[in-house]
């Protein structure tokens, strides 16, 4: 969630950052690519707004 695309992306980075860090502190499994460069691609259609 965000005031504009740019900071709802920047804050499900974050989130995700988050979850990773919480993850690892807590010895929990999580997908490894996770670790890796990832992008986070919007797409604005009918399919993925219903």
């Amino acid at each position: 969630m965000g005031d504009t695309p740019q900071a709802a992306e920047q804050n499900m980075v974050d989130s995700i950052k988050h979850f990773v860090d919480g993850a690892k502190a807590d010895g929990y499994k999580y997908p490894s690519w996770l670790d890796e460069s990832f992008e986070i691609v919007y797409r604005f259609d009918v399919q993925n707004l219903l």
